[in-house]
């Protein structure tokens, strides 16, 4: 089970600089039996450093694999790469 109500967003990475955030990450999901967790910052820095996919929501609402970019990201603006 997969939820989206903290709402953190993300951009895409060919043109993250332009491009406003917009992707919506996933507050928790299970992985491989793990559950990973997206909404604090060590969840991110875990699922960036195991190149996890995230199952993200688009502005049209569709969901979409991504994994978190570690060499774009920032903390506070992270940068999805789709799979």
């Amino acid at each position: 089970m997969t939820t989206y109500s903290l709402a953190q967003t993300a951009s895409i990475h060919q043109n993250f600089r332009f491009q406003p955030a917009n992707h919506t990450l996933p507050d928790a999901m299970v992985t491989g039996g793990a559950t990973v967790t997206t909404a604090t910052a060590g969840g991110i820095a875990y699922a960036m450093s195991q190149n996890t996919p995230l199952l993200c929501k688009a502005p049209d609402g569709s969901l979409q694999y991504f994994t978190l970019d570690a060499e774009r990201s920032l903390p506070g603006s992270p940068v999805l790469k789709r799979v």
